[in-house]
């Protein structure tokens, strides 16, 4: 009543009816509602986008490492190459280590991996332990997979030693340049790759003797030269069914380490940093987690990589019987292994 009386005395008044108030506490509750289901459909997005995200990372993942794994290939291929270019320059293949442990394979295929300024500073007949230090850390990308690790970046653990190849030799260690891949000395460790015994290694990439013979332990010791057993017309099973180099095993954990095999690929102090076998006893490594040190092996999904003596590169199975690995490795057994085999 005295809202009315109020109305009287102003002259005018509104009041609304009770449909007008209806209808805005209808319209009040829709607004509401509509806000409601704007939520919900954002949530719904958000969980497509998330669904969608999840099922695109295998893809983007799996997309990277094909870039790498081709990019591992072609550092490989690299390899193959300067081996073939040596062999045209010196008509024989180059040795895994040098004679009195003062090089190997990856010192000697510097002149033909653009690196002739590295190789012009190494002196053959001084000792790794004796080098400058330039060379002895000179970081070569080819000589590096991808997946595993890059030379970008010089740091001990990662891509420089960080203990001794070996603890046998009494002189003080230096950090070298390390890599990822390994010459193949053949399909078993018997005998060692020392070529003056007999009989001698079976692999393409093996030993060299010394002119003159090594004398004594003396880590300073000097030679002049070397013999190298092995041209490529000693590829009896052909190149193109020989493994010369491919990805060795480096146990995750281990970068630099000597419990990891993974000291200077300069340095010639232990065979198996630079060179391994393949073969009964000796097979490719599952993944980064196989504990064995001395083997073949890669961090590409169920494959390692290979240059054969052609120069071609190709993905060996890692579950690919070890006889048929170690023909692989083997320049003169008399199998030719068919690429379907692996």
């Amino acid at each position: 009543m005295d809202s009315m009386r109020g109305c009287k005395r102003l002259g005018s008044c509104f009041v609304p009816s009770r449909r007008l108030l209806l209808n805005e506490k209808l319209r009040i509750t829709h607004r509401h509602q509509s806000l409601g289901f704007t939520l919900v459909e954002l949530l719904v997005v958000i969980l497509i986008i998330a669904i969608l995200l999840a099922l695109l990372l295998p893809a983007v993942q799996a997309t990277r490492e094909a870039a790498r794994r081709a990019q591992c290939s072609d550092h490989l291929k690299q390899v193959g190459l300067a081996i073939l270019l040596f062999h045209d320059n010196y008509r024989h293949l180059p040795p895994i280590r040098l004679p009195c442990h003062h090089g190997t394979l990856f010192t000697e295929l510097w002149p033909f991996l653009e690196q002739g300024s590295v190789d012009q500073q190494w002196d053959p007949k001084l000792a790794y332990h004796f080098q400058p230090d330039v060379n002895i850390r000179a970081q070569v990308p080819v000589y590096y997979c991808p997946t595993r690790r890059g030379a970008g970046g010089s740091r001990e653990g990662y891509n420089l030693s960080a203990a001794p190849c070996d603890a046998r030799r009494r002189v003080p260690h230096r950090a070298g340049a390390l890599g990822d891949y390994a010459g193949v000395v053949g399909d078993s460790d018997i005998p060692w790759d020392y070529i003056d015994r007999k009989p001698m290694p079976v692999g393409p990439i093996i030993g060299s003797l010394a002119k003159p013979p090594c004398g004594g332990s003396d880590p300073n010791y000097l030679f002049n030269g070397y013999k190298s057993h092995t041209r490529l017309r000693s590829i009896l099973d052909g190149t193109s069914n020989t493994v010369f180099v491919g990805e060795k095993h480096i146990p995750i954990g281990t970068f630099g380490m000597t419990s990891g095999l993974d000291c200077s690929i300069y340095n010639a102090d232990n065979l198996q940093i630079v060179g391994r076998f393949a073969g009964p006893g000796f097979p490719l490594a599952y993944g980064p987690k196989t504990p064995t040190n001395y083997i073949f092996g890669s961090w590409h999904p169920n494959i390692c990589q290979f240059v054969f003596g052609d120069g071609g590169v190709r993905p060996i199975t890692v579950s690919i019987d070890t006889t048929i690995l170690g023909y692989l490795a083997n320049r003169h057994d008399g199998f030719a292994i068919p690429s379907n085999a692996y």
